[in-house]
């Protein structure tokens, strides 16, 4: 009988590690984080906003087609209150409606100067000119903060899922 050690030094033969434990080991010193079409959906956002919540670290993170919901999308927008380093939030594709999100999302770029980019594009609402537009003008308010800052970070890199 052999016992082989595997996946961040846990044993094989015992269970598999849970997804809150997953994501919180994905994200301990990550600048910039790319999950797309990982199968997260709204229980793996939830764990993600908790997480994200007293993150310090991670400066974008791309969640395209991971079919994260409105209730997830509502979780992560409401985390990243207190966040003041994520600068990119990719989350396309993801069966969110925007709509329903609106207030969340208003309620978040209110809070949070630091984020200069959401992407969500190809979910419901995305064609809503107004909305999408009313989003933009917020996170353009947050850019222009950022410009006024004397030594800015990094321009952000692009999403796969483009904006």
């Amino acid at each position: 009988f052999f016992r082989f050690i595997l996946f961040f030094g846990e044993d094989c033969m015992a269970k598999k590690p849970s997804l809150k434990s997953q994501i919180k080991r994905l994200l301990e010193g990550a600048e910039s984080l790319a999950l797309v079409d990982e199968g997260i959906g709204e229980k793996g956002a939830r764990y993600l906003a908790e997480e994200l919540s007293k993150n310090t670290t991670l400066v974008q993170l791309d969640l395209e087609f991971n079919g994260i919901g409105t209730a997830g999308a509502q979780a992560l927008l409401t985390a990243l209150h207190g966040n003041s380093t994520l600068t990119t939030l990719c989350l396309p594709n993801n069966d969110i409606d925007l709509g329903e999100c609106e207030p969340a999302i208003r309620a978040l770029l209110a809070a949070n100067t630091t984020l200069t980019e959401l992407v969500l594009t190809s979910n419901d609402g995305d064609d809503d000119d107004d909305l999408m537009e009313g989003i933009e003008a917020l996170l353009q308010r947050n850019r222009d903060r950022k410009a006024q800052l004397p030594t800015p970070p990094a321009d952000p890199v692009p999403c796969e899922g483009g904006s």
